[in-house]
């Protein structure tokens, strides 16, 4: 805080939150993401922190370099360097895990596209982590871990089932099916189907088809369909 010229210690944070409570107003935590100083640790340990004092919403936001701030004079001497797009996704995925493991609403990832930040040249996002589907991004990544973890305790992706060589279907082919609540199945094949992407090219013995079960939770996934099919049957 000190460092991004923010005007407020942490302790101003804590106050305020317990004021905004003490008077029954509904708690929302705004959590920006690799301003200056910022790194992993320290962006868990603020979500952390966050979960301890228990808001009803929270917002995360990566740092964007506007025009017109100090932000932006620290960039162009060299002084302050933005995250990338993956270090923004990584630590906000991680962020964002611990928020909802704690019942918070997470009403925002990311910044809107508005006549203010855009991605042309005349737009104020100077540098930084702006895109305009920031949040699929993240909760995307967050999709594409969790089936991974399903597909590893799963025949398909043990190292029984797995054809020797990694030869793909040439020499074993297996059909599984990925679910995903409707409002999640965008998350689930990931932006512009990186994630269907990935499980291609990640498990090339195995046929992936992707759909949707009402009676999943948002965020949850399931794998189902497990079969294996006649050999050469997917070349």
């Amino acid at each position: 805080l000190r460092l991004a010229g923010r005007g407020h210690d942490s302790s101003v944070v804590y106050r305020s939150a317990e004021l905004i409570k003490e008077y029954g107003f509904e708690l929302g935590i705004q959590l920006m993401i690799g301003l200056p100083g910022d790194s992993m640790e320290s962006c868990i340990y603020s979500a952390l922190e966050t979960a301890a004092i228990g808001p009803e919403l929270a917002r995360l936001y990566p740092t964007v370099i506007l025009d017109d701030t100090g932000l932006l004079e620290l960039y162009r001497r060299g002084e302050y360097i933005p995250l990338t797009e993956e270090e923004a996704v990584e630590r906000t995925k991680e962020m964002y895990k611990i928020l909802r493991n704690a019942g918070i609403t997470i009403m925002r990832v990311g910044l809107k596209s508005t006549d203010v930040i855009t991605e042309g040249d005349k737009g104020a996002a100077n540098a930084g982590t702006y895109h305009p589907a920031f949040r699929q991004l993240v909760e995307g990544r967050i999709a594409r871990e969790e089936i991974e973890a399903l597909i590893e305790q799963s025949p398909a992706g043990s190292s029984a089932g797995r054809p020797a060589g990694n030869e793909g279907c040439r020499t074993a082919c297996m059909r599984l099916t990925v679910y995903s609540s409707p409002a999640w199945f965008s998350n689930m094949v990931g932006h512009k189907g990186v994630n269907r992407n990935y499980f291609a090219e990640r498990y090339p013995w195995i046929r992936f088809r992707f759909a949707v079960d009402p009676k999943l939770e948002d965020g949850k996934m399931k794998i189902d369909g497990f079969s294996q099919m006649k050999q050469g049957a997917c070349d």
